[in-house]
């Protein structure tokens, strides 16, 4: 499920960038996730997104993705790391493992940077919509952003392959039956013509949300966007503005 591409940076590149996030299980101290400081470029702002980014990428390619954005909306941004992707080594990445990271990052940066609920904002791209979902399962953020998220990965895989090969795979990221908690408002955006991740997962999780929470989210079906290929401004920095009025800059104060 996680195929790490070669690491595409290392330490010295972000030099006072990389921060930890300590690792507890069964209260014991098990590991150190790391995680990248992304401060807003030319904007004050006591907003915090947290990125999951997408399984052929790590932190060095996410970091330009958040940063496009960042021209647009108004907030700082932690990148978090998968397990083996980038300065990440010597830790099995596995879905449970990434889920325990996402979690505790989330209470980790909350607790560094005295966060109020409504200052965090979690956004999750593909496999990244899974660490994402969770989140929103047992956490309250200002809103969760989720782009090209799936039900789950063995649903994924019946669109691809025969059913039952598809059975024989473990029941990883199960988002649908997470989005049944959903604490915090959603924007889900997806292409009509994803050819890996089909639309209809997006509708189907928009559909899955508690009522109190689906009246306050969006979902955003993007009719020329694929899984990679987009019109930034357009399909990605349009829906995000619209959900966040507030966080929006105005373009003659763009750099």
């Amino acid at each position: 499920m996680f195929s790490a591409p070669n690491p595409m940076y290392s330490n010295k590149d972000y030099l006072n960038c990389i921060d930890y996030a300590k690792i507890h299980y069964g209260g014991k101290h098990v590991r150190d996730a790391p995680y990248l400081i992304m401060e807003h470029p030319f904007c004050n702002s006591d907003v915090y997104l947290i990125y999951f980014h997408a399984k052929d990428e790590d932190i060095n390619y996410a970091q330009q993705f958040i940063y496009e954005i960042q021209q647009y909306c108004k907030f700082n941004a932690i990148i978090s790391e998968y397990p083996g992707y980038g300065i990440y080594q010597n830790v099995n990445a596995h879905d449970q493992i990434v889920e325990q990271d996402a979690i505790q990052l989330f209470d980790h940066i909350q607790d560094k940077y005295k966060l109020k609920n409504n200052q965090i904002i979690v956004f999750g791209r593909s496999i990244g919509t899974g660490p994402a979902f969770y989140i929103n399962s047992l956490r309250q953020s200002r809103a969760v952003i989720v782009l090209s998220p799936f039900t789950s990965i063995k649903d994924v895989a019946k669109q691809k392959t025969f059913e039952w090969i598809a059975n024989l795979i473990p029941q990883k990221f199960d988002n649908l039956q997470r989005a049944q908690f959903a604490k915090s408002p959603m924007l889900l955006i997806h292409g009509a013509q994803d050819d890996i991740i089909d639309k209809s997962h997006t509708e189907t999780l928009f559909d899955q949300l508690p009522n109190k929470v689906k009246i306050k989210s969006q979902i955003k079906i993007r009719p020329d966007m694929t899984h990679n290929d987009f019109i930034f401004e357009h399909d990605i920095i349009t829906p995000i503005q619209q959900f966040f009025p507030d966080l929006s800059i105005p373009q003659r104060f763009r750099y």
